[in-house]
């Protein structure tokens, strides 16, 4: 089964009916189903809520967090060495540090990186690093 990390992008562009959101609808069903086993860090999501704060309002955020807590999602908490990767990623690329924890989370699960951000490309000469985009 093959490993999908979503990047707060691609949740923010569901909730937001942004470009790519049936992209991400389609791959959320597809995890429903077995095909995909679903992940993201538990920074991206907090990046997803305040997002959606800032583009919206609270009230929707506070929606939107409990949607991504009722979806078929693997939340990863950084641990020390996950922590350790990001910081290397994020020392040696242009990425936003919780941009570096999905890029490093993706990277040691061999997954896929579903996203719409292309800082990503800066990635793109690291062995392994595989990335979807949504639009």
């Amino acid at each position: 089964m093959e490993n999908i990390v979503f990047d707060s992008y691609a949740l923010i562009a569901l909730f937001l009916n942004e470009k790519g959101s049936s992209v991400v609808s389609n791959m959320l069903l597809d995890g429903n189903a077995g095909k995909f086993e679903l992940f993201i860090t538990s920074y991206n999501m907090g990046e997803v809520y305040y997002m959606i704060w800032r583009k919206s309002s609270k009230a929707k955020a506070d929606v939107c967090w409990d949607a991504m807590l009722d979806l078929n999602l693997n939340v990863t908490e950084p641990g020390i060495v996950l922590t350790f990767e990001a910081a290397t990623i994020k020392a040696t690329t242009k990425l936003s540090y919780a941009d570096a924890h999905a890029a490093a989370l993706t990277l040691h699960l061999n997954a896929t990186l579903v996203t719409g951000d292309r800082e990503f490309n800066n990635l793109k000469n690291i062995k392994g690093f595989k990335v979807k985009y949504i639009d």
